[in-house]
């Protein structure tokens, strides 16, 4: 488990939380087998494999997340 505001800390480790390698080792090439939008914008992309992806939507006036592929957006 890893959430965005942990990136870049150390927590007593021996070298800084990377998100986005957290991720990748966890869901990087699994298929999508699901997705949902809550009810106030969060997001839930399910894998293959069992994980879940959350995204939390954490503003109320703007769009509180974006999602990039391979080049694209």
């Amino acid at each position: 488990m890893v959430g965005s505001e942990d990136d870049g800390h150390r927590f007593g480790l021996e070298s800084p939380v990377d998100a986005r390698e957290r991720v990748t080792r966890a869901v990087g090439g699994e298929e999508v087998t699901e997705v949902s939008i809550k009810k106030f914008g969060d997001l839930d992309l399910s894998f293959a494999s069992g994980a879940t992806l959350q995204v939390f939507n954490g503003s109320s006036g703007y769009e509180g997340w974006q999602l990039f592929g391979p080049g694209e957006r």
